[in-house]
This record gives C-alpha cells, sequence and structure tokens, in this order.
C-alpha cells in the first residue's frame, strides 16, 4: 500500500477535516501525507504530478468548487485511485468543474435515512411544500431543525422564579447540557456537559449522479 494522499483548501474548516483524517490514518498505521494548496490555485497540476509519481492508493480532498479541476485533472493524468471528500461536492460547480469525473466519489454525509427516517421525511415534505424546492443539502436543514427544537423545548420548561436568579443565557445553556434524549428528525439526541451531542450518526455515501447520491455504508 503506498499511502493516502490529504489535501485541502487554506482554512481552518478544511484544514481541521484534513487533520481528523490524519489521526485516523496514523492510528490504523496507514502511510499518509497533508498538503495545503493556495487559495487562488484552480489548476493542480503540479501537485497531482507528483501524487501521481507516488502512486497513492487513494486522494482525500477537502475544498470547494476549485477541487473539481483537480479530480478532472488527476484522470486526464491517468490516475485511477479512488476520491474521497467532503459534501461540499454536492456544489453543481464542483460537478461541473470535474466534468463528471466526480462520480463515485465517497464522503460521509446524512440524509433521513440517517435519522428518524418518519419524522424526517414528515419535515422534508414540509420544507418542500413550503418553499417549492428541496433543500440543496439536507443535512444542515435537518440539523437547524433540531437545533431550533431542542431550544424551543427547554425554554418552553421555563420556570420564571428560578430564571430571575442567573442570567438566561447561563440557564439555557445549563439547560441543554442536561438533555439525555430528545427525539428530533436527525435521532434521539443527547448532549454531554462538554457540550457535545450524541445521537447523529453520519454514513457513507458514494456520488452516483449529478446531485444524487447512494449510501453504500453505516
Amino acid at each position: 500500500m503506498s499511502g493516502i494522499r490529504i489535501t485541502h483548501y487554506p482554512n481552518d474548516f478544511m484544514r481541521r477535516g484534513a487533520y481528523a483524517v490524519k489521526q485516523i490514518l496514523d492510528e490504523a498505521n496507514v502511510e499518509n501525507k497533508i498538503v495545503e494548496v493556495k487559495k487562488e490555485d484552480v489548476s493542480f497540476i503540479n501537485y497531482l504530478s507528483e501524487y501521481k509519481k507516488a502512486k497513492y492508493d487513494a486522494y482525500v480532498m477537502f475544498g470547494y468548487k476549485e477541487f473539481g479541476y483537480a479530480q478532472k485533472e488527476a484522470r486526464d493524468l491517468g490516475i485511477s485511485a479512488p476520491f474521497f471528500g467532503s459534501t461540499t461536492q454536492l456544489t453543481p460547480a464542483y460537478y461541473d468543474n470535474s466534468e463528471v469525473e466526480i462520480i463515485d466519489s465517497e464522503f460521509p454525509f446524512f440524509t433521513a435515512l440517517d435519522g428518524n427516517y418518519i419524522l424526517a421525511n414528515q419535515f422534508l415534505k414540509e420544507f418542500e411544500n413550503q418553499f417549492n424546492n428541496k433543500p440543496f443539502s439536507v443535512r444542515p436543514a435537518m440539523q437547524a431543525y433540531d437545533a431550533m427544537g431542542l431550544i424551543l423545548n427547554e425554554i418552553s420548561t421555563v420556570n420564571i422564579k428560578e430564571i430571575k436568579k442567573e442570567q438566561f443565557g447561563d440557564w439555557l445553556r445549563t439547560s441543554l447540557y442536561q438533555v439525555k434524549f430528545y427525539k428530533g428528525i436527525c435521532g434521539n439526541i443527547a448532549i454531554k456537559k462538554d457540550g457535545s451531542s450524541r445521537g447523529i450518526y453520519f454514513s457513507l455515501y458514494r456520488y452516483r449522479s449529478k446531485g444524487e447520491v447512494v449510501k453504500i455504508k453505516r
């Protein structure tokens, strides 16, 4: 195995994603290397030519629509190893820039199939009825809906006498940290004392055609 090449756009979000993948690969003793491209890059031939010589087994690309060009250029160079990335690959411009080479790329994603399906499906139908369109990416819409639902659910339990003893923001934060079970559309959610949540589980999806993905692994 020649290892994995991780390439990312130069911002904090994509950098965090790249180093999270690196940590997982390091723990599994899989050879890997990270490269950070420049913001103005729209051609990646120089990087890819070096990658081809190394014969990497897979490519992880954390970036935006410009990385569509990278996937096209990689295939033009004869690189056949699989691509992995993030949900930014779902943007139409990413697909167009790749000239269909994005197809078969894989990335972690979340749809109604991964949450409480009946509730999630009902939400998505109501969303489409109200806005005459489906959400571009269902995950942000679903998570935003659950986040607001969690907050409103806690506010509905407000005891005015207790609130007067502390700032509302402090009270709400403390209340949210104590949530042990909330049946959301994304799943059955709990919040830990450090503010992290449990109950939302992503799956591995494959890009099948423009704007269409298929779940391949939980």
